[in-house]
């Protein structure tokens, strides 16, 4: 298990701490006073009564066990009221204050260590103890280089719906991709949908899932999944040959990556449904791992401070620079050119390298 270590802006990290505090106390205020009672946002019993006894919500998802409705984001965003989007608030606040609160913990004074593994199936890395790579946006904005030199990223656009169009010869997207189309927005505005939902059906789209499973994920009724889908394949034609994947892995009984890497379908898992995704997936995932390793290596001059799925992000001296961004563009090029399109940029902490990210991107 290999460890790693990064340096904090600790000064940053305590104002932005606070911050989360205080717009955590002002919002939690705010649902109380809304509701007429003190709010836990993690109790289904307070939920219900603000959802289901005050606004008279009917429930779109009801957890088998405790037969009380579901209130995950994804289900209760459904619903656009003030109640809702505060408690979505609370509870992203919520989460967002337990990741500073971990890392106040664990921080070796301005450091932070952290442990890297490896997926079993896919390859990829992820980090634990704590899931760096899950931080929010103003923890990564406290996470800087050493005294005097810059951060430098080199991150792959879109790289799992680049994989996908490459495995079905699909040169529309990947043009789109390489002229710098952000493909959300592109969808968005194609099919009238928002870029959240068109993000969350991508999601589930690249990992293999056909559209009625996709529908229960992302809770919409399956007719409209399948209509947004039809606008996305209106636009993107070849893109639609992807829902025939989970057909082919299960005939095959295997699933291989580009690079050859190969995942055998569990015989044993009588969800075969479920067992194809898992083949689909692989051929992404094991994909983009077996890119992201190969261009480590071309890289290993420098100091990697992390990975993220589809970036590099190496430490650096000024004068450096330069040389860095050129050497990051030809490594992860380097691995399949035909297919891969690589952003990168600067910045003096994780956090302002890209603020914001897309999915697939």
């Amino acid at each position: 298990m290999e460890s790693g270590r990064l340096r904090l802006d600790l000064e940053q990290f305590g104002v932005n701490y606070e911050t989360v505090r205080a717009e955590l106390d002002t919002y939690q205020v705010e649902l109380d006073d809304l509701a007429g009672f003190s709010v836990n946002v993690n109790s289904p019993k307070d939920l219900e009564k603000v959802f289901i006894d005050k606004y008279g919500m009917t429930p779109m998802k009801v957890n088998v066990k405790s037969g009380r409705m579901s209130f995950a984001k994804e289900v209760i965003e459904q619903y656009d009221t003030p109640a809702t989007r505060l408690v979505i608030t609370v509870k992203s606040l919520k989460s967002e204050l337990k990741y500073f609160e971990s890392v106040s913990t664990l921080r070796d004074g301005e450091y932070l260590n952290f442990e890297w593994a490896e997926e079993s199936k896919s390859g990829g890395l992820y980090a634990k103890n704590p899931a760096v790579l899950s931080f929010p946006q103003r923890l990564r904005e406290v996470i800087i280089p050493e005294e005097g030199n810059v951060f430098v990223m080199g991150a792959y656009r879109f790289q799992d719906l680049s994989i996908i169009a490459h495995v079905l010869g699909d040169q529309k997207l990947l043009e789109d991709i390489r002229a710098g189309r952000n493909i959300i927005s592109v969808l968005s505005q194609h099919t009238e949908t928002p870029g959240n939902v068109i993000y969350s059906i991508l999601q589930e789209f690249v990992r293999g899932a056909a559209p009625d499973h996709i529908a229960t994920k992302v809770f919409l009724d399956p007719i409209k999944v399948n209509f947004i889908l039809g606008r996305v394949f209106n636009y993107y034609p070849v893109l639609k040959g992807w829902l025939d994947k989970p057909k082919q892995v299960l005939e095959q009984g295997c699933a291989d990556t580009l690079f050859g890497e190969r995942y055998n379908l569990d015989e044993s898992n009588h969800d075969r449904e479920k067992e194809a995704r898992v083949g689909v997936n692989y051929i992404g995932q094991g994909s983009a791992a077996h890119i992201l390793r190969e261009a480590m290596k071309k890289l290993s001059a420098y100091t990697i401070k992390l990975t993220i799925h589809s970036a590099i992000i190496v430490e650096v001296s000024p004068i450096e620079v330069e040389k860095a961004l050129q050497d990051l563009q030809e490594s992860m090029l380097s691995i399949l050119p035909e297919a891969m399109t690589v952003r990168t940029s600067t910045g003096p902490s994780w956090g302002a390298l890209y603020p914001t990210e897309t999915v697939n991107e």
